[in-house]
């Protein structure tokens, strides 16, 4: 395992390029997003998604966020009704996950767009979606420190390939999770936007 502090402005452009190349290669990280610490992996690795589950202890069957660099790359993926087209208008990029019909299968896929401008730079150069949950052990709180991490998976880390350490972040909650077939809305998951979605959907 290796742990990367990470300057935003001194370190963007090196490390966004060992993360690329660790992606690539199938490989997990853990990095900083606009909510809290979270593990990712390239979304087509099924072998880096087994890790991710063993690691947070929880059902390989569990579906994974897509987090995607820009509305385009959605449209690639999923299918978009008009009420998630004024979702996505709205509040993307931002803590708002959709859950949406696949293109590929008979399945939904949930997919965010991050307020993060790493991230985003990130799935960007890629030129494909990227795997993202939260860095906690199933049922335990979002971790928003390299310290909190430690406490949580008790000296475990060294089971991640990279860390990118970006200090302590501002507490945000999770991203509020709605799920959109056709013109229906259900909600999954409140979070952030979930208030100002309530009054205007």
């Amino acid at each position: 395992m290796k742990l990367v502090k990470f300057d935003e402005v001194l370190d963007f452009d090196s490390v966004l390029k060992e993360c690329f190349d660790l992606l690539e290669l199938e490989k997990v990280i853990c990095i900083p997003t606009d909510t809290c610490y979270g593990l990712s992996c390239v979304f087509d690795s099924g072998k880096a998604k087994e890790q991710i589950a063993n690691f947070k202890r929880t059902s390989k069957d569990k579906p994974l966020t897509m987090i995607v660099s820009s509305v385009q790359m959605l449209y690639e993926y999923c299918e978009v009704s008009s009420l998630a087209a004024q979702l996505i208008e709205e509040y993307w990029p931002g803590p708002l996950t959709l859950i949406l019909p696949s293109k590929f299968s008979d399945g939904c896929i949930g997919v965010r767009l991050p307020d993060h401008i790493f991230l985003q730079s990130l799935v960007a150069k890629l030129n494909k979606p990227i795997v993202s949950t939260s860095a906690n052990l199933t049922g335990q709180k979002e971790t928003y420190s390299v310290e909190e991490l430690n406490q949580q998976f008790e000296g475990k880390l060294q089971d991640l390939d990279f860390i990118l350490d970006n200090g302590i972040l501002d507490f945000n909650r999770p991203s509020t999770v709605l799920k959109i077939v056709g013109e229906k809305l259900e909600l999954i998951r409140e979070g952030d936007a979930w208030s100002s979605i309530s009054q205007r959907f």
